[in-house]
């Protein structure tokens, strides 16, 4: 596959780390397993104080793709706003340190935001549960909408969720946006509200392709 354009990933993941030494491999083993070969994976090590780091380390050791970023703990709102100065690739995705994601998410996203010109291209989730059954989402058809429409969809009927980690931008729609380092909860949802706020194009599959794994000691 083509790069976008010459020395530039298709997609750059950003990764903000912090205390996952149980998960951390999963996660980053999940993002270099893709289908889709040429992306850029950046992670922010906010200070971790286990081996997070250490196991980073050795998976950087054996992909040229990761690099690896160190931050005093500052919270994942300003470890994303590293990885979003640091990021280089056509298009922006951003994943928790304790989830997973289907081999071929990245590709399907691409697609998505590709054949249909979106600036914004969204899969469904499953929530994982460590004691009960996984939640499923995504039972309807692919679609295109406006992004006002989709605050609307987000405040009112649910259709399209809030977060982060399901969702492809289109980097151009992302320059200039930052995440509020002085928001602990909700900071996703007010990047996304900005974004949508300029009325990108918005592609919805209806395909499951990440794990969200729920547990009790998630920030």
């Amino acid at each position: 596959m083509c790069r976008a354009n010459k020395g530039q990933p298709l997609i750059s993941v950003v990764v903000p780390v912090y205390n996952v030494e149980r998960y951390v491999r999963e996660a980053i083993n999940s993002i270099t397993n893709q289908s889709l070969y040429d992306i850029q994976i950046i992670i922010i090590d906010d200070g971790s104080t286990d081996n997070s780091n250490q196991i980073c380390a050795e998976e950087a050791k054996k992909d040229s793709r990761i690099s690896i970023y160190q931050s005093e703990h500052c919270g994942v709102a300003a470890a994303r706003n590293k990885g979003l100065r640091a990021a280089k690739g056509k298009y922006l995705l951003f994943m928790d340190a304790d989830d997973w994601m289907e081999t071929d998410m990245l590709q399907y996203l691409y697609e998505l935001a590709e054949s249909s010109h979106a600036d914004i291209a969204v899969c469904e989730f499953v929530k994982e549960y460590r004691n009960k059954e996984s939640l499923y989402r995504g039972k309807e058809n692919s679609y295109t909408v406006g992004g006002n429409e989709v605050i609307d969809e987000i405040n009112y009927n649910g259709k399209f969720s809030p977060f982060l980690f399901n969702k492809l931008f289109r980097r151009k729609i992302v320059e200039g946006v930052t995440f509020n380092e002085g928001v602990t909860i909700g900071e996703d949802y007010s990047f996304i509200m900005e974004i949508l706020a300029g009325n990108p194009v918005v592609i919805k599959g209806n395909s499951v392709k990440y794990h969200y794994r729920q547990r009790p000691d998630s920030v």
